[in-house]
Parts: C-alpha cells; structure tokens; sequence
C-alpha cells in the first residue's frame, strides 16, 4: 500500500492520510494540538493586552476566537464575561460565569468575577456570598479579598470593610491598594454603583499610604 500510493499519489492528503506510517499518522494530532495551543495563549495575551486599554469590543472578538482551542475554557470565559461587563452587557457577562460554572463550579476565579458582577448589578449580598465561595477555595485571593470589602461596604458594614482593607495592606503591603482602589470605584461609579465613603476609604488608603486603626 505504501510503495502503490508512493506511485499514484495525487493529492497531498492522500500522501500524508492513508500512507503515512502508523507512527506518523500519530504524531500529527499532537502537532495540531500544540499549534492550536500556542494560537489560543497568543490571542490570550492580545486579549489582555486590550482589556488594559479598555478595548473591551476587541478583548471579547479575540477570547471568542481563544475558546475555540483553550485547554482552560472556565478562565477564557471569566475574561470575556468581564468585558461583557465593563460594556454594560451584564447579561452575557452572566451566561459566560455560569457557563464557566458548569465547565469547573469550584473555580475561584469565575467566583470571584461572579462576585464582582453581582456589585455591578447592586446585588451587594449576593457579592459577598460568591466571594466568599471564592475564597472557600482560595483564602489568598486578593481580588476576591479586595471586592469582598467593597461588597460589605456598599452594605454600609464600614467597619467590617474597613478591617478587610487593612488586612490586605498588612497581607500585600507591595500592593497600591490606593491605586486600586481609585479604579474601582471609578467604574463603580459610572455604572451608578456609589457610596458616600468612597472618599473616607481613598483617604485612608491613599496613593503614597494608608490609615489602619
């Protein structure tokens, strides 16, 4: 068979199909799988190349495409539902966690976007429970640390919030929590998500230091 199709090969699938070796007909699957890997991390780090210029519409083009080929589709979708959700789409924000959810329901990081939806959408209790499932499965989480205070402050529980605060700046003191926290609250803000201590907390954990009783 192999000696035939050397002589009356007349497409290049056939040549590489039905007469390559056992061997080699083996090999190309794992071949396909490492280029497609390598296509998905790339466009992954487009994709969070555009996410930190807030070129949402783009970021969620390019996760799209990643998914097709991710080994790790639970965090592709808890990037591109995070995009959904600076667009104000909250509703494919969700589908995308809960899709995430069904694929891996333990994973802290679509909890701890689900948490961070749940601000966005005023649910603030609602927030505070999936965070903290979030850091049921990782206790360091700072994300998930930092929208927990966030949650319980919008609940007007200061102190509890304010405690979450400093143990972040006691935990991670290499960490701008200042920064941080001027940025969150700006896109709390322009989605009608406000409190009256916002400034009381820049205050305290300002850009060059922090306030902690």
């Amino acid at each position: 068979m192999w000696v035939r199709c050397l002589r009356t090969a007349l497409t290049i699938s056939l040549l590489t199909g039905l007469c390559l070796p056992v061997g080699a007909q083996a090999a190309k699957p794992a071949a396909n799988a490492a280029e497609n890997a390598g296509k998905s991390a790339d466009l992954l780090k487009q994709a969070q190349t555009a996410q930190k210029s807030d070129n949402h519409q783009q970021a969620i083009e390019l996760l799209t495409q990643a998914l097709v080929s991710s080994k790790e589709p639970a965090s592709v979708l808890r990037l591109r539902a995070e995009s959904w959700q600076y667009l104000g789409d909250y509703q494919k924000a969700e589908a995308d966690l809960q899709a995430g959810l069904k694929l891996a329901p333990d994973h802290a990081g679509l909890l701890e976007g689900l948490g961070w939806l749940r601000l966005f959408q005023k649910n603030y209790s609602g927030a505070e429970q999936a965070l903290n499932q979030a850091l049921a499965q990782n206790p360091r989480a700072y994300w998930a640390r930092l929208n927990l205070a966030h949650a319980l402050l919008l609940q007007n529980r200061h102190r509890e919030a304010l405690q979450q605060y400093c143990e972040l700046v006691q935990t991670e003191p290499d960490k701008p929590l200042g920064q941080y926290l001027a940025k969150d609250y700006q896109r709390l803000n322009a989605k009608g998500v406000f409190h009256l201590d916002y400034s009381l907390m820049l205050f305290r954990f300002g850009l060059k230091g922090t306030s902690c009783p």
